[in-house]
């Protein structure tokens, strides 16, 4: 099992707080290591202030370039789900220039289809999702098909490319649900780096011997919090960053309000 395996295994409360767990405990490390009796001057206290700023500088550096990778994967997330509404919407109404029976049955399945992708943001199982969407693709393939040997038109071409781009979209969003993710070496490197800022810091404590404060909480509850967040973000079926279906939803309103077969 792999790093991101094995954060993916657990719930995002329970990474959070192992995350804080750990940086107190790196931090207490280091606290005990540096609290130990030595002949330190104010200049080795100096230097190492200086080294200690320069490994959170570079951390905090490394949680930005995180956040903004997870932050520009929801937005990808978000975008081709307004992708998809436009593609459905399109597909229904080109299905409209087609005569009976393949007008009702392509929009049929056009209803069908987004009452499968408002149903996975219930259910969160992508799985079972991805089976059903790719059955009526197939459906509405066999439709479009016929409509295409019927109308060897321009608007037998507008059907088709209508309901090739909901399949294509659907695609699209299937791989960033499933597969596009912070990758593994980076989520491991942000934890390494991490655990060694906070030594490094609670060396940097003990060594001016002083006492665990407040701060030193604060402190790894803001960083358990930072990294909470792009993990957060980096699972699109989970947590509190769930995209909102409503476009979906109300496609499928205005779907009913129309009125056409």
């Amino acid at each position: 099992m792999g790093f991101r395996a094995f954060l993916n295994s657990m719930p995002l409360w329970l990474a959070s707080l192992g995350t804080a767990a750990m940086i107190l405990l790196c931090w207490g490390i280091g606290f005990r290591l540096g609290n130990r009796p030595s002949a330190s001057g104010d200049r080795k206290e100096s230097l190492e202030g200086e080294v200690v700023a320069a490994a959170l500088g570079m951390l905090a550096f490394v949680l930005a370039i995180t956040f903004g990778m997870a932050e520009a994967r929801y937005d990808a997330r978000r975008q081709v789900l307004f992708d998809e509404v436009v593609a459905i919407r399109t597909a229904y109404l080109r299905a409209g220039l087609v005569a009976e029976p393949d007008r009702s049955a392509v929009r049929r399945l056009l209803r069908e289809y987004t009452d499968a992708r408002l149903e996975v943001a219930t259910t969160l199982d992508i799985a079972v999702a991805s089976a059903r969407a790719e059955a009526l693709h197939d459906s509405l393939w066999v439709h479009t098909v016929v409509i295409a040997g019927a109308n060897p038109t321009d608007i037998g071409a507008m059907v088709v490319e209508g309901v090739n781009d909901v399949v294509t979209i659907h695609v699209r969003r299937a791989a960033l649900a499933r597969g596009v993710r912070i990758p593994e070496a980076i989520w491991l490197a942000l934890y390494v780096l991490t655990a060694l800022g906070m030594v490094m810091l609670g060396h940097h404590f003990g060594v001016k011997d002083d006492r665990p404060s407040f701060g030193v909480l604060g402190l790894a509850v803001s960083f358990a919090l930072v990294i909470l967040l792009i993990d957060a973000l980096d699972r699109p079926q989970e947590g509190f960053f769930t995209l909102s279906q409503r476009p979906m939803a109300e496609l499928r309103a205005w779907m009913d309000a129309t009125g056409a077969p």
